[in-house]
């Protein structure tokens, strides 16, 4: 494929995303108010909106990596397979502690704190945002955590298009199944574990695309070394650090 042909096949992927994104924040909301109430639903949108925060640290960790990969590019495999299996195993330390942080939330009660509305809300519903903050947290973890550093070992080969397709593919998913479920006469428990699930699922054919990419491009299993996940790690919090003022400029 053409430079050409990759920028406009990204952008067209970038865009339908952005169209996915509006769509399932405007014309879908009448839809989920038709089965939930609005306190329900405004649970489900927090619920949200504290799953992004919370997985803010290992975001800004991939996307630091990706400009890594980016910096050694196609012609050193082995280095870039040291980078990214060291990134793999710390990505999978991260996500372990960001179920850590959701799991002393839940008992500790801080959850009720950062959802804003202690007061109004019921034990149950607390427990219920818990479980599904947990079950998030696992797909994740599976289903874009390392899958995404995947994705962007794969940039410096011409693979964004591509990657940005399998993106478009996810935001469709990830709004459509949630409005389904409730359609279907889910509670808000039942519609956040079986979202969780299907993006677990769906990883399957988007993991078997990524390694036989990685075995057209000869880019090897690399055992990870500590120093480098380390190193790299603490250079990312930088990108986590900038991530994160983004959302406080954008979203208060």
């Amino acid at each position: 494929m053409s430079t050409v042909k990759r920028f406009l096949s990204a952008s067209a992927a970038s865009w339908a995303r952005v169209g996915v994104t509006v769509v399932a924040q405007i014309a879908l909301v009448p839809l989920y108010l038709t089965h939930w109430d609005v306190e329900l639903y405004g649970i489900w949108l927090a619920t949200q909106a504290l799953a992004s925060l919370l997985f803010t640290l290992d975001l800004g960790h991939q996307e630091f990596l990706g400009y890594e990969f980016m910096r050694i590019g196609k012609h050193n495999c082995l280095k870039l397979s040291r980078y990214l299996w060291s990134g793999i195993v710390f990505s999978i330390g991260i996500n372990l502690f960001q179920l850590l942080l959701i799991s002393f939330f839940l008992i500790t009660g801080v959850i009720s704190d950062l959802l804003g509305s202690s007061n109004i809300l019921a034990p149950g519903i607390i427990r219920t945002v818990g479980i599904i903050l947990i079950a998030q947290g696992i797909a994740w973890l599976i289903g874009t955590s390392i899958s995404g550093l995947l994705f962007r070992v794969l940039a410096p080969f011409g693979y964004y298009p591509r990657m940005a397709w399998w993106n478009f593919i996810d935001a469709i998913i990830s709004a459509l199944t949630p409005l389904v479920a409730v359609s279907l006469g889910a509670d808000l428990l039942t519609t956040g574990v079986v979202t969780a699930a299907v993006t677990v699922i769906f990883s399957i054919p988007k993991y078997c695309d990524l390694v036989r990419l990685m075995r057209k491009e000869n880019i090897p299993f690399s055992y990870p070394s500590w120093h480098v996940g380390h190193v790299n790690f603490l250079l990312s919090l930088a990108v986590f650090g900038k991530i994160s003022l983004e959302n406080i400029r954008q979203q208060g």
